[in-house]
């Protein structure tokens, strides 16, 4: 007994299944062939969308906001040339000393100008970190004794 009206339920079920997925493949049709403009997009600021404002009214500040986006895309593009253009000019005005030095001191490695002068300062570089084991060295042994002498 339990069995017909499963059956008939579950018939029922894959008719409107069946039904309702050529439906929505009609409205999808429907709207290619309408196209309505794109949508624009944007955001209400705080406290907006309690005013109750009108779609109108809401597609007018989506669209200033669009339209200032633009505006100002464009004039971060123009700063961002005008810093790198800045920094030409100064750039200008340092010597070949000031500008090689003013790279090393930011970790920019000169393309292969004076590498005898390079060597040279690794040289140095290696002597100083011995210098520094040493001291290291120097200063437990000297914790070492304040602990052995208490």
């Amino acid at each position: 007994m339990l069995r017909l009206p499963v059956l008939f339920g579950l018939v029922t079920l894959a008719l409107a299944l069946l039904v309702s997925a050529g439906g929505t493949q009609d409205a999808k049709k429907d709207k290619d062939e309408k196209k309505d403009p794109p949508k624009i997009k944007g955001f209400l600021p705080r406290g907006f969308k309690d005013l109750g404002l009108s779609k109108a009214q809401i597609e007018k500040i989506y669209t200033a906001q669009n339209e200032h986006r633009k505006k100002i895309a464009e004039l971060q593009a123009k700063i961002g040339e005008l810093k790198k253009s800045e920094n030409a000019e100064v750039f200008k005005v340092l010597t070949e000393d000031h500008r090689e030095k003013y790279l090393k001191n930011k970790g920019v490695e000169t393309k292969g100008k004076d590498k005898d002068k390079d060597k040279d300062k690794d040289k140095d570089k290696d002597k100083d970190k011995d210098k520094d084991k040493d001291k290291d060295k120097d200063k437990d042994k000297d914790k070492k004794d304040g602990e052995k002498d208490k």
